[in-house]
């Protein structure tokens, strides 16, 4: 039984690492450390028990880690949820601008035709009262020429009477 416990240490000797001590077979030194250095054991138990809550604490920080990972991916779905929902009222508010601007736009058109009209029907006015006011001239020139005709005619009419009296008066006489 010799040759399986040393088929892998055929031409070796395993040596003690505390006291330096050979011996021919595995089983024979962990025998030998057992009875002979029973603290070392306690230390490399001690050292993986210190390695085993040192790798349970960095688990357990992994997992808060975690936890607060999630949290965080949770509060920014949250917060993306929340940001779509002003994306949407923000293209809505600006779907209501451009459809504001857009009637700004219409009655502004609306307002310069309306301008033009009346500038042209302020021209049209003009010629108008440019024409009226040489009619008034005119009419007021036919005016004056009547009352001279008038006049005129009264002073005839005077005269005529004059001498339709003066006719009478050498008549009666």
């Amino acid at each position: 039984m010799a040759d399986n416990n040393d088929s892998n240490n055929d031409d070796e000797n395993l040596e003690c690492p505390v006291c330096g001590e050979e011996f021919d077979t595995e089983s024979g030194l962990n025998i030998h450390e057992g009875q002979m250095h029973p603290n070392k054991q306690i230390d490399e138990l001690e050292e993986l028990v210190d390695t085993f809550e040192e790798e349970t604490d960095k688990a357990l920080d992994i997992k808060k880690e975690k936890e607060s990972l999630k949290q965080r991916v949770d509060t920014l779905k949250h917060e993306k949820e929340e940001l779509e929902e002003t994306v949407g009222d923000l293209k809505e508010t600006k779907d209501k601008l451009k459809q504001g601007i857009e009637d700004k736009e219409d009655t502004v058109n609306e307002l310069k035709n309306k301008l033009d009209n009346l500038k042209d029907d302020r021209e049209e006015l003009k010629s108008e009262k440019h024409s009226m006011e040489r009619k008034i001239d005119d009419l007021e020139n036919e005016k004056e020429s009547l009352q001279n005709s008038l006049e005129q005619t009264e002073n005839l009419l005077l005269k005529l009477k004059h001498q339709v009296k003066e006719f009478n008066e050498e008549l009666d006489e």
